[in-house]
């Protein structure tokens, strides 16, 4: 019994994370605040390369930043073998939650099939707290004050669900029955710069 604690002590355990995305916030109003804290170089930088060979946070499925069929690549959720995709390419419609939910589960966009309506930690990954008042007002979201109301997919209390307001307190609720924008997420396998 004592040989199998000390071979269980000894071991070290496999990594299974990676130190939070930083927030975008560049200015600091006070010794100890939120200034760039967090994993990355800036907030649409990466430390290093993603597999495309470049340090870009975002790509397309080319490796560019084109966004020709709405997919954005998300390179800072990249572990070595999978990585979060996001479809953009119809997040001007206003939907309600059930028919946001249901409308990609059997879509192929770009090759790539099953996609899901947002949940909310996939969407709070992509706000920029240094752009204000509009949080995903940069490329190649560049939603401002006509995309401002969003789905999640999350439940809040089974008749509202967590929506995000770009514009105003990131994380609130509305109902499921409301329209409200929506963008899509996958998680994608990568094999080189193949995605599947």
């Amino acid at each position: 019994m004592r040989d199998l604690y000390i071979k269980a002590e000894a071991s070290t355990p496999a990594p299974v994370g990676m130190p939070l995305l930083q927030t975008g916030q560049t200015t600091s109003y006070r010794t100890g605040d939120d200034i760039s804290r967090g994993r990355l170089t800036n907030f649409t930088t990466l430390a290093s390369n993603n597999p495309w060979g470049n340090t870009n946070r975002f790509t397309d499925t080319a490796g560019t930043q084109t966004y020709a069929n709405g997919i954005v690549i998300d390179w800072s959720t990249y572990d070595n073998s999978t990585v979060l995709c996001y479809f953009i390419g119809d997040a001007s419609t206003y939907r309600n939650w059930n028919t946001s939910i249901d409308l990609k589960l059997s879509a192929t966009i770009g090759g790539l099939t099953t996609w899901y309506l947002w949940n909310a930690r996939e969407m709070i990954n992509l706000l920029d707290f240094s752009k204000k008042p509009y949080r995903m007002n940069y490329a190649p979201f560049n939603f401002g004050s006509t995309q401002r109301y969003f789905h999640t997919s999350t439940d809040y209390d089974g008749t509202n669900s967590f929506i995000v307001d770009l514009g105003g307190k990131p994380l609130e609720t509305g109902s499921k029955t409301s329209a409200y924008l929506t963008i899509y997420v996958r998680v994608c396998t990568v094999t080189g710069t193949t995605l599947s």
